[in-house]
């Protein structure tokens, strides 16, 4: 199973980029030294461990998640997916979410207008500073790319390049994880609000985004998952190189949203041509 698998293999690695021993089987613990780690370089207090009891704990409500298009049954042709890279963390370092710089309703007229983000659930972010999460996050993207770029100079199938390839997805897996924290009980980082503002926020921009391909250029969309959508459209399908124009043309609205109307201070939510079917069920 191991041979096929590489499963034990991968906890290795997971323990070892998460500083944990290997019998440590829970990924907030891995999360938790990542951010401990920032904080120490940073030389600075971030925010307060929220205590809770377990009746507060098991009261509180649920949120809402990822959003899935309802399909259309059938056959279709000349079908193409566009979708978000690392929706969530990118969601994260746009909006700045972090528990460090979510703002209270109560603490709102104490800070600035023009240092307030907002997000699509409308919940409050600081703008004045760059939260824990987003540092962490974003450390973890710089490494991953780091060794998506070794194994770009090695073939395909050799040693190094599996090692590489391990490596790099070592930092996805983590990367990605930093939102489950958000929502996750036992974790320090739990509150519903700003998980929530990760999820819906995401929602927003693959709403906005197949609705703008809709709109604009009369596409059919086929169906859609959390990050991505499919569509069909006989002028759009044409080739690779209307889907790059379309990328860009809704990176660009990607931008306009978040900096232009919800005062991010950057905006690294892109989306892009994932793949074609020229056939899909």
């Amino acid at each position: 199973i191991e041979c096929k698998t590489g499963y034990l293999n991968a906890h290795r690695g997971v323990c070892s980029v998460g500083m944990c021993p290997v019998d440590d089987l829970y990924i907030l613990h891995k999360i938790d030294n990542f951010v401990l780690k920032q904080a120490d370089e940073d030389k600075q207090y971030h925010f307060k461990t929220v205590v809770r009891n377990q009746e507060e704990v098991e009261s509180e409500k649920t949120y809402e998640g990822a959003f899935v298009f309802d399909p259309i049954p059938g056959l279709h042709t000349d079908v193409k997916v566009l979708d978000f890279s690392s929706l969530y963390p990118n969601v994260i370092n746009t909006f700045n979410i972090s528990p460090d710089t979510f703002i209270e309703p109560e603490d709102l007229k104490s800070i600035p207008a023009d240092m307030v983000i907002t997000t699509g659930t409308q919940h409050k972010f600081r703008k004045d500073f760059v939260g824990i999460l987003p540092k962490v996050v974003m450390a973890l993207k710089s490494k991953r790319d780091y060794w998506k770029e070794k194994m770009s100079h090695e073939t395909p199938g050799s040693v190094m390049h599996k090692v590489y390839d391990r490596m790099q997805y070592l930092y996805k897996y983590f990367g990605l994880s930093f939102y489950g924290c958000l929502g996750e009980k036992h974790s320090r980082f739990y509150d519903t609000r700003i998980a929530e503002a990760v999820t819906l926020t995401g929602q927003m921009f693959t709403k906005t985004c197949a609705r703008y391909v809709e709109k604009k250029h009369g596409a059919r969309i086929i169906y859609g998952d959390t990050d991505s959508f499919f569509f069909h459209d006989d002028y759009l399908c044409q080739g690779h190189d209307r889907m790059e124009e379309l990328s860009k043309e809704l990176s660009k609205l990607c931008y306009h949203i978040a900096v232009k109307k919800n005062n991010c201070a950057v905006c690294t939510l892109k989306m892009s041509y994932d793949k074609g079917f020229k056939k899909y069920l």
